[in-house]
């Protein structure tokens, strides 16, 4: 997807899957909407960064990239073992656990995507386990999305900041994601910056039908752009890749920045 216009702004798309405790109702609402949104990728061609909190990763793994190889698998993290507040001998097992289960299915990891907290200490254990972006976290604090940037931290790791969420919380941004996202390329253009757009999995399933028209709303525009030759659309580790050569190349005029 990405050789075909290398020359437009990057989308990414990431979609976190939560874990469940157990096989309740919401759980299968989850499973379907999980089901759907893969069918509504594998129609556009577009490749996504599927982050699953689960330690057992394999097997949802496998549900994603037996449908389409092309998809990435990261790891979604929250407060519970990534933080301030854990200790690097937890953070270690647990980061370890999730890792091994994905490569003994035969998945690559090289993403650790956050749905709560944030990670400062310990960036040393990811690049051992060769990890190199860190997803922030994707909800919004502001009724407009986040300046579009990615950064380098220590140890060559770099960090990707979410745009938009899908859904969107707010009624009016659901009413007017067509000029929203026509805008954040604009602006990613001018910039020559990626566009990072996170889907939640719970969050859709909760919504109801207004919050999958959101969905297909958002991919509709998105596939619009793509076949102008407006985006190009990628994984999180596809565009790391990408712009990690940039830098590399021209790092006087890189939008690739180091961390403050």
């Amino acid at each position: 997807m990405l050789n075909k216009h290398r020359d437009s702004p990057f989308v990414t798309i990431s979609i976190d899957v939560h874990a469940s405790q157990e096989q309740n109702r919401l759980q299968r609402l989850e499973n379907e909407t999980l089901g759907r949104l893969l069918l509504a990728l594998q129609q556009n061609n577009f490749p996504a960064t599927w982050a699953i909190a689960s330690p057992d990763i394999s097997m949802a793994a496998k549900a994603i990239c037996d449908v389409d190889a092309s998809h990435e698998i990261a790891i979604l993290a929250d407060s519970t073992w990534v933080g301030p507040e854990v200790g690097r001998t937890h953070f270690a097992r647990e980061l370890l656990r999730r890792v091994n289960e994905a490569r003994d299915g035969g998945r690559a990891i090289s993403t650790l995507a956050m749905y709560r907290g944030r990670i400062d200490e310990h960036l040393d254990l990811l690049v051992k386990h060769r990890i190199n972006l860190i997803r922030e976290v994707s909800l919004p604090t502001k009724n407009r999305p986040r300046k579009m940037r990615a950064k380098s931290l220590r140890y060559g790791l770099w960090q990707a900041t979410p745009v938009l969420q899908i859904p969107t919380v707010q009624r009016w941004w659901q009413q007017r994601t067509r000029g929203l996202l026509r805008r954040i390329v604009r602006e990613a253009t001018e910039e020559k910056a990626p566009v990072h757009i996170t889907f939640d999995i719970a969050e859709i399933s909760s919504g109801g039908p207004a919050a999958w028209h959101n969905v297909l709303q958002t991919l509709q525009q998105i596939a619009q752009l793509h076949a102008r030759g407006n985006i190009a659309v990628g994984t999180l580790c596809e565009v790391c890749r990408i712009y990690s050569r940039i830098r590399s190349t021209r790092p006087a005029r890189s939008i690739l920045r180091p961390a403050a």
